[in-house]
């Protein structure tokens, strides 16, 4: 196939006349027809891809495909293997069959050298398979590590499911299975965690101390505690109505939960940790406040990565709130007359927070709180979108632009933002996505209505110099 490549685009690389500097060429009509049969001056360079082109000025044809290019750059490098590579211009992701339709779109003139960054794209690789009793509703990732370093893909996480239980697991092992609720567990999110040793009989094995804590359509929040492979439940949080998210705060000192209630509640968890240490739970309301402002069911919350102070929720109303937990009282309401949210995540940006939230209409916004009256948009999901988050590729050029989405249609979609097309996409499910978790090193882990937990690995095209 690669031989075909080559010939191909060595005929094609035939066509094109190469200079040192671009062709003078007076200015064409504005019609359909200004294209047509001519050539651009394009040059290639690129920032993360260890092989370099020439400083040269290629004169392309117009109508040449991104698939054609990417091929013509493979053969100008004289790879040895295929690279599949996209496109970048001014840092945004080229999104047309051909160079002719982003042209036109971006109004440029064929005069114009446009500059072109070649990148090597994204592909998902399936991974492990974990059966699970009903839905999988969270996956939540251990920090053990910290930083996430090590082989992602034995890093301990937890597991929320419609059949009332929790998980711990790492890599295929599952260390811990808990009851509490009395009906299916909807979020989950994690304290504190470090590693551990598990001693069973003569046998010993590596395993994960951690506190969490669980929300469900039960109407509760439970405080749990898992150490040296036993769990015990500490405290329990009391809503009038189903549970639907929960987020601790970096410091791990305050809870925020939602659900149907409308109202969203911050609780204390240092001053319960202290009153339990003291003995004394249970003589004091360890409610912080109550944020009301949602007209209907709130179904995901988050800090904020940049004030610590401020804290976000979603739901419903397809509104994202911003709160500070000091003044107690609304900051700003971030709107687009989108349809209903289902899940929202957060990251820093200089100055700011930018938020991504996933809807009913099957697509995804972009919120930034330097920025509010700005919402972008990303399309390509034909079902409810249930979960995102933010991930890292390995490379720092990438970490805080990608993110993934998992959907209702059963496909998990991996997105730049600087592009309005999903990089990469796997359908490993037989139903329904309900939650995506990123586990570092490129993995993410997957839980669906297909009572499954799969594992998928996101990989650049490896490249190999002739």
């Amino acid at each position: 196939f690669f031989s075909l490549c080559l010939q191909v685009c060595s005929e094609f690389l035939s066509t094109l006349t190469m200079t040192s500097e671009a062709a003078s060429t007076p200015e064409a009509p504005n019609n359909d027809a200004k294209f047509k049969g001519a050539n651009v001056p394009v040059k290639f360079f690129t920032n993360t891809f260890d092989q370099h082109m020439q400083k040269t000025t290629f004169h392309m044809p117009v109508k040449v495909t991104l698939e054609a290019l990417s091929e013509f750059v493979n053969v100008t490098l004289g790879l040895t293997e295929q690279v599949r590579f996209n496109f970048l211009h001014n840092d945004q992701f080229i999104r047309y069959t051909t160079l002719e339709k982003w042209i036109k779109k971006k109004g440029i003139t064929k005069e114009s050298t446009i500059e072109l960054e070649y990148t090597p794209a994204f592909e998902i690789e399936a991974g492990n398979n974990l059966p699970h009793d009903d839905w999988v509703s969270v996956i939540r990732r251990l920090p053990v590590p910290a930083d996430g370093s090590g082989d992602a893909t034995q890093h301990p996480y937890l597991t929320g499911s419609y059949d009332h239980c929790w998980r711990i697991w790492k890599g295929d092992d599952c260390l811990h299975v808990g009851a509490g609720h009395t009906s299916a567990i909807k979020c989950a999110s994690i304290i504190n965690a470090s590693e551990s040793e598990i001693t069973s009989g003569k046998r010993k094995r590596n395993g994960v101390d951690c506190k969490f804590v669980t929300g469900s359509s039960d109407g509760n929040v439970l405080l749990w505690q898992y150490q040296g492979g036993k769990a015990r439940e500490l405290y329990k949080f009391v809503h009038s109505e189903a549970v639907e998210c929960v987020a601790v705060h970096g410091t791990g000192s305050l809870l925020a939960t939602g659900g149907w209630n409308k109202l969203l509640r911050v609780w204390t968890l240092d001053r319960l940790e202290e009153d339990m240490a003291a003995g004394h739970v249970g003589k004091q309301q360890y409610m912080h406040c109550g944020l009301a402002g949602h007209s209907r069911t709130i179904l995901g919350c988050e800090w904020s990565k940049e004030k610590r102070s401020r804290l976000f929720s979603t739901g419903m109303d397809g509104n994202v709130r911003v709160w500070d937990i000091i003044a107690q009282g609304p900051v700003m309401t971030l709107s687009a007359d989108a349809s209903a949210a289902y899940c929202i995540a957060t990251r820093q940006v200089s100055g700011g927070d930018s938020i991504i939230t996933g809807h009913t209409d099957n697509k995804l916004r972009l919120w930034d709180t330097r920025s509010p009256s700005r919402c972008g948009t990303y399309a390509a999901h034909t079902g409810f979108v249930h979960s995102v988050t933010w991930n890292a590729i390995p490379g720092e050029q990438s970490k805080d632009t990608m993110f993934t989405s998992a959907s209702e249609d059963c496909n998990l979609h991996v997105w730049d933002i600087r592009g309005g097309a999903p990089l990469a996409s796997v359908n490993q499910h037989a139903d329904g996505i309900l939650c995506v978790e990123w586990m570092g090193d490129g993995v993410l882990m997957t839980g669906s209505k297909d009572n499954q937990v799969k594992s998928c690995n996101i990989k650049s095209n490896a490249p190999t110099a002739a």
